[in-house]
């Protein structure tokens, strides 16, 4: 072969040698691409699994740190008020337990547990209490009503002092519609409000979107005017004015459901036994042998003590209420008996004998019960205008209602209770509730926790003494079941976690009776508290 044919195909070889070995490093520079890709990905993933296994992990010690802080709630009154729920810091993460604000500001955060006996039973509500709730309409009420009683009939239950036809929906309508029936029985959970015919969306979380029981900035934003419901001056919906627990909160099981109940207070609140309390000495303003009660009021009152049994005896005799006369074995009538230690409080300060103070009865407050028949089973009335509310807390609560509780109902603690809520008392109206709050915020600022399960504080409270007296029965300072909105975030922002859980401390160990991941609704705060986050800055909450 001559030398430049040798040449040539030498030099061809070679080329092709080049060229496959820059697609062989085309090649490979492409696969290591893609595996980087692939771990970068898998770093990712692994980041965030491991930011949401944090967030996790700190959620349940969040739910443990709660129900350690109500255990010592029941030891020491205040101690709930004294503890920081606002960023609090478990490993890396960032925790808060949120609420909506008692005192009806609907944009700003509010964060501690929340007091369920703060709200509106829906078992033991009325219809009259009902449609004083945000955006109520008079069919959800119906069908609200008929869902808790016990038959299949629409209507057919006196559960309200208005009149009006209760057309609630049943199971025929149900199961017409959505294949189910009605319950007739007591909710066990809020969240059964879904299944009520009439009740949507709009009714339950209003403008709030993320469920979260206040409203931030684009939720305000976004709000329909219309949504702005008139009888609360709110754009909540009724969720957070609303319990199924509120009988288990403030009445004792076993009296729930028999025609008597006690209502009790300090050791004995709510009728549920103090297990922290060492006190054995109980007065009971409606026994027949008032020799306990003396031994209370001797001790506690002692300059009153003999006043305040003469004005009982004679308050008896005259065909009034108080203990009967020789109190020992003479029975009185029903009639005659004291709705509630408040009717009791506010007939010793009007007597001129006694002219029993707030300061007196706060003495003697923890130290006394009151034991009272039911005659029927009809639910008790409460305040309210019907036939599409008009009024509610921005305007009068005109109707007059009977004021003696005829069935078992799940009182409000008015330590907690939100103005919507405490407009639901009997007759009550707007004064009577800006009233209420006054005098309650001034116990919180002088910081005096030690008051906060007693209810002295309302006879010099400005409240109506008739109307405080008619809703008496209806009201508490103690409560034992609570819930709280738990939210932890990896310090990185990555990933958040938030529960709701109810806990019950009626036997004075906290026990978890409810728990629902609310992860799904969505962020509860402002989105700038995770940007800063993942800028490695400290998150800011607020508005």
């Amino acid at each position: 072969m001559p030398k430049k044919t040798l040449h040539f195909a030498l030099r061809g070889r070679r080329s092709m040698v080049l060229i496959t070995a820059m697609w062989i490093i085309i090649a490979l520079t492409a696969v290591v691409l893609v595996l980087c890709r692939e771990m970068v990905v898998e770093s990712m993933t692994a980041r965030q699994n491991l930011a949401q296994a944090k967030a996790e992990a700190a959620e349940t010690g969040m739910e443990q740190f709660v129900m350690s802080v109500l255990a010592e709630e029941q030891v020491t009154p205040g101690y709930i008020q004294q503890t920081t729920w606002e960023k609090r810091r478990i490993g890396d993460c960032y925790c808060w337990v949120i609420t909506n604000n008692p005192d009806g500001n609907d944009s700003q955060v509010t964060y501690g547990p929340t007091d369920e006996g703060g709200k509106l039973d829906l078992n033991t509500a009325t219809f009259d209490q009902l449609m004083m709730l945000p955006g109520m309409t008079e069919d959800a009420a119906y069908a609200i009503l008929d869902w808790v009683d016990p038959d299949d009939i629409n209507g057919g239950n006196d559960k309200t002092t208005s009149g009006g036809n209760l057309e609630g929906a049943e199971s025929p309508d149900y199961e017409q519609a959505f294949g189910y029936r009605a319950k007739n029985a007591p909710f066990e959970t809020v969240e059964e409000l879904k299944l009520i015919s009439g009740v949507d969306d709009s009714l339950l979380y209003g403008a709030d979107t993320n469920h979260n029981g206040w409203l931030e900035r684009a939720e305000s934003d976004n709000a329909d005017p219309g949504m702005n419901f008139q009888q609360s001056g709110s754009f909540l919906g009724m969720l957070p004015f609303v319990t199924a627990y509120g009988m288990r909160a403030t009445v004792p099981a076993t009296q729930a459901s028999s025609t008597s109940t006690t209502s009790t207070n300090g050791s004995v609140s709510g009728g549920i036994v103090d297990p922290n309390s060492t006190q054995t000495t109980i007065g009971d303003i409606n026994a027949t042998n008032t020799q306990q009660l003396q031994t209370v009021l001797q001790q506690y009152l002692p300059n009153k003590a003999t006043a305040i049994i003469n004005a009982m005896r004679q308050g008896a005799n005259t065909g009034g209420r108080g203990a009967p006369t020789g109190g020992t074995t003479a029975t009185a009538a029903t009639s005659n008996k004291y709705k509630s230690i408040l009717d009791w409080a506010i007939q010793m300060k009007n007597n001129a004998q006694v002219q029993l103070t707030g300061e007196d009865l706060t003495a003697v407050y923890p130290f006394l019960t009151c034991t009272y028949t039911f005659s029927t089973t009809t639910q008790p009335a409460a305040g309210g205008t019907t036939g599409g509310v008009t009024g509610g807390i921005t305007g009068t609560n005109t109707t007059q209602v009977s004021t003696q509780p005829t069935a078992p109902v799940a009182k409000i603690n008015v330590m907690s209770a939100s103005p919507v809520v405490l407009y639901t008392l009997p007759n009550f109206t707007q004064d009577d509730v800006n009233n209420l709050l006054t005098a309650r915020q001034q116990i919180f600022d002088t910081s005096d926790y030690s008051q906060m399960d007693n209810i002295g504080w309302l006879l010099d409270s400005g409240v109506d003494l008739t109307k405080l007296q008619g809703a008496g029965a209806w009201i508490t300072g103690k409560s034992y079941v609570y819930s709280a909105d738990i939210v932890t975030v990896s310090k990185d922002g990555r990933a958040f976690k938030r529960v709701r859980i109810v806990v019950d401390v009626t036997s004075g160990t906290p026990q978890m009776i409810y728990r629902r991941d609310l992860t799904n609704d969505g962020w509860p705060f402002e989105p700038e508290v995770r940007d800063r986050l993942r800028k490695g800055q400290e998150p800011d909450v607020g508005r």
